[in-house]
């Protein structure tokens, strides 16, 4: 496998970044999760499929902010794209009640 790594473009200081011993490869996710979002993800009884679900139906508020409805309640991520792999990342997840719209009275 680190042939093909090699043979891809990935140098060394890449490669070793995303060689864990992890039962899954990182690599091959379809998004990075850091500790930080595992920490926020816990702490509000949120999952990684709540940020799937925010990534792909949310919209974009600000620069790498998303939020999306869900079950009554806004769910929102930080999310970029790593510069080596264009892989997602997410760095944090929250939830609350959704903002109240106001209706314009004209």
């Amino acid at each position: 496998m680190k042939k093909i790594k090699n043979n891809i473009g990935f140098n060394d200081k890449t490669e070793k970044r995303y060689n864990r011993s992890s039962s899954q490869n990182t690599f091959l996710q379809d998004f990075y999760f850091t500790s930080n979002f595992h920490a926020k993800a816990k702490e509000w009884g949120l999952t990684e499929d709540h940020a799937r679900h925010v990534y792909y139906e949310g919209d974009t508020v600000k620069e790498n902010m998303k939020v999306a409805t869900y079950k009554g309640e806004e769910i929102g991520i930080y999310t970029f794209h790593d510069r080596l792999t264009n892989q997602p990342v997410i760095t944090s997840i929250w939830k609350r009640q959704p903002r109240p719209t106001i209706k314009s009275s004209r």
